[in-house]
């Protein structure tokens, strides 16, 4: 869905990183492929799929599992300029 929507902005000239700050999910490898790289929030999926496995298992057993929240990382790329005339809060 990103490589889409960036493929839109560039028939119509929005200049990725510059006129827009793109940022996606998921930390796929053809995101470092693109001109600019895209910015992303990553997570683990090896860790994520355990995880579901586990709770779902507990499901079929007829328990209760616990909500899970799983960190995630902004990695910065390309895609997303420095602010101008601020800071970040």
């Amino acid at each position: 869905m990103s490589i889409g929507a960036i493929g839109v902005c560039n028939e119509r000239g929005i200049g990725i990183g510059t006129d827009l700050a793109f940022v996606a999910y998921d930390n796929i490898d053809a995101f470092t492929l693109l001109n600019p790289s895209l910015t992303v929030i990553a997570h683990d999926v090896d860790t994520m799929g355990r995880l579901a496995v586990e709770l779902l298992t507990q499901v079929i057993a007829g328990e209760t599992p616990d909500s899970v929240i799983l960190p995630s990382r902004l990695i910065i790329r390309g895609s997303t300029p420095p602010l101008r005339g601020g800071t970040a809060q």
